[in-house]
C-alpha cells in the first residue's frame, strides 16, 4: 500500500479507565480508529472493525446502564438489537442515519457469519459510515471524560511512525 504508514502511540498517551464499561469503550474507540486508519479502502477488514466497534460501544453503554454481563452476552453480535436495547435504557443518537447504517452493518455481519460472504456492496462507503459510528460512540460514551473522549482528542503530534521491522 503506497502512502500508508503504521502509527504507534507512545507509552502514556492512553488513559485506560479501570471500570469494565470504560475499558470496553476504549476498545471500541481503538477499533474504530483502526478502521479509520485503513483510509477508505473499502476492504472487508475496515467494515469488520467498524461493526465490532459499534457492537462493543453499545455493550459498554448497556453495562454502564445496569445491564449484567449475562444479559449482554444474550444479544450475541446483533447490533440492531443492541441499539434498540440501549435506546430502552436512555440512549439517544445524534445522527439521523444511525439506524440505517447499523441495520446495513448488521445484515453484512449476518452474511459473514452465515456464509463467510465478505461482500459489502450494500453498505455505504466507509468514509460515510465512520463519522456515523463516531457519532454513535460519542452518544454511547455519554459523560465527557470517558475513554472515547480521551482517545479521540489525543493530538496527532503525539503519534510517531513505528520503526520499520
Amino acid at each position: 500500500m503506497s502512502g500508508s504508514r503504521v502509527v504507534q502511540a507512545r507509552p502514556g498517551d492512553w488513559h485506560i479507565p479501570s471500570s469494565k464499561p470504560d475499558e470496553m469503550m476504549a476498545t471500541a474507540v481503538l477499533l474504530l480508529r483502526d478502521a479509520e486508519a485503513l483510509n477508505d479502502t473499502g476492504c472487508g477488514s475496515q467494515y469488520l472493525l467498524l461493526i465490532h466497534s459499534v457492537e462493543v460501544a453499545l455493550k459498554s453503554y448497556l453495562l454502564r446502564n445496569s445491564a449484567t454481563m449475562e444479559e449482554i452476552r444474550s444479544f450475541g453480535r446483533d447490533i440492531s438489537r443492541l441499539l434498540a436495547e440501549a435506546r430502552k435504557h436512555g440512549l439517544t443518537t445524534s445522527h439521523s442515519l444511525t439506524d440505517n447504517v447499523v441495520f446495513r452493518l448488521k445484515k453484512s455481519a449476518e452474511r459473514i457469519d452465515a456464509r463467510c460472504d465478505f461482500s459489502f456492496e450494500t453498505l455505504p462507503p466507509a468514509c460515510d459510515a465512520i463519522p456515523i459510528a463516531w457519532s454513535l460512540l460519542r452518544d454511547a460514551a455519554g459523560k465527557p471524560r470517558t475513554a472515547a473522549t480521551l482517545v479521540r482528542t489525543v493530538p496527532a503530534a503525539r503519534y510517531q511512525a513505528a520503526p520499520a521491522a
